[in-house]
């Protein structure tokens, strides 16, 4: 059974690499963040859902001209963990206009 499970998980996985064409999970308009709270100290999203707690990632969103930034996970806790990375340290944002290079930002 387990074995024809991971036979169908294959088959879908290439039919989208091949359909849909294969992208590594790159978005132009969005990008994933993690903020380190230890680092940062206490960290919020502001009612607006551009800005935050911090100023100088403020000043990031502005310059990038972000749309938004939300949590990735919205139900993740402190208990949700893995070897010392946080689930509810990471953050998304996105932008209103692709960037064609969003590692650089």
């Amino acid at each position: 059974m387990i074995n024809k499970i991971k036979t169908i998980f294959s088959i879908i996985v290439l039919i989208n690499a091949v359909i849909l064409g294969y992208n590594d999970d790159i978005y132009h308009d969005k990008i994933k963040v993690y903020i380190d709270k230890h680092l940062q100290g206490e960290f919020e999203i502001l009612d607006s859902n551009v800005f935050t707690s911090s100023d100088e990632l403020n000043q990031l969103l502005d310059i990038n001209e972000a749309k938004k930034i939300s949590k990735w996970l919205p139900r993740a806790t402190s208990s949700d963990y893995y070897q010392g990375i946080f689930l509810e340290n990471y953050y998304i944002i996105e932008f209103d206009d692709p960037k064609e290079n969003i590692i650089s930002v």
